[in-house]
């Protein structure tokens, strides 16, 4: 019998895994986030839930001063985040904004598809994960199955700075060649495996219960969230002379911060002084062992 296939507002159609693939899935990866789709062409590998909020994504409604910081799971996305956010926000790292969650403070775009069935939060957890939301967004729905995050992108003042681990091809085709600015951070697979490695296996919601090796079958075999990665790399690779786009490593900046903060500046077009430039790369809560308080409560953190 032949497959009945959806397409959704990119473009791409909807697969299911092979039952061989399922079964692996289900058996390495026991949590809620292990009922996923494939989206064609390329294999994208996204939570079924994202067939919910595709048209969201896809119609969302990016502003000229925008800045939307892209990449791949666990290539270090908390940290370019944080860099950006301060950059454009907090220069003196005087703003008291900065003590509020990060993602209130840089909405993950797609991040209502990470709330499953299964998946529970307390009280206490959303204080923490909403710290500091009143200040962005009135009259917001909480309840977390009522589209949070696209509320608060969608209602939150400017300037914005935006995080999705979508590649290019799920997001709006007005996003490029336009004004949204886009920052776009890749990682050595090798140390993005083990940091994955360690995320799948602490996060409930992953419960990654195989080997070092069974992991990297799974990265390798294209199986992992927003897998691709080599073809999430070559759709960021190919607009890297876009005047738009800023293309680093985590490597780089994990190398000489401030050599790409000034990098970051002139792209931005912040104009940081010198010593703001000094301040921010020295800084404890920009530096990659940043501890972020909310990630520790909310088991969501991606």
């Amino acid at each position: 019998m032949s497959e009945v296939c959806t397409k959704i507002a990119s473009g791409h159609t909807v697969h299911e895994v092979d039952c061989a693939t399922k079964e692996k899935i289900d058996k390495l990866l026991p949590g809620p986030w292990a009922d996923v789709v494939l989206l064609r062409p390329h294999n994208w590998v996204l939570l079924r839930s994202f067939l919910q909020i595709h048209e969201k994504v896809y119609n969302f409604k990016f502003r000229p001063d925008d800045v939307v910081v892209m990449t791949y799971p666990k290539c270090g996305t908390t940290w370019s985040q944080e860099i950006v956010w301060n950059m454009r926000n907090n220069p003196d790292l005087d703003n008291p904004d900065a003590d509020d969650a990060l993602f209130v403070r840089s909405p993950y775009l797609e991040m209502d598809m990470l709330f499953v069935p299964g998946l529970q939060i307390d009280v206490a957890v959303m204080s923490v994960f909403m710290k500091g939301i009143e200040k962005y967004v009135k009259d917001l729905d909480q309840h977390w199955r009522n589209w949070t995050m696209f509320q608060v992108a969608e209602a939150h003042r400017k300037p914005r700075t935006i995080k999705t681990h979508l590649p290019f091809s799920m997001l709006p085709k007005k996003l490029f060649p336009l004004t949204p600015q886009v920052v776009y951070v890749s990682r050595n697979p090798k140390d993005k495996v083990l940091s994955a490695q360690h995320h799948y296996k602490l996060t409930k919601m992953h419960n990654f219960v195989g080997t070092q090796d069974e992991f990297v079958d799974l990265f390798v075999e294209d199986l992992l969230l927003y897998s691709p990665y080599g073809q999430h790399l070559k759709e960021a690779w190919s607009r890297r002379h876009h005047p738009n786009f800023f293309m680093t490593t985590f490597e780089e900046l994990k190398a000489d911060t401030r050599q790409q903060l000034t990098k970051l500046d002139a792209f931005l077009g912040t104009g940081l002084t010198d010593k703001r430039l000094d301040n921010l790369s020295l800084a404890r809560s920009l530096t990659h062992s940043l501890t972020i308080t909310h990630s520790n409560a909310f088991d969501v953190c991606y």
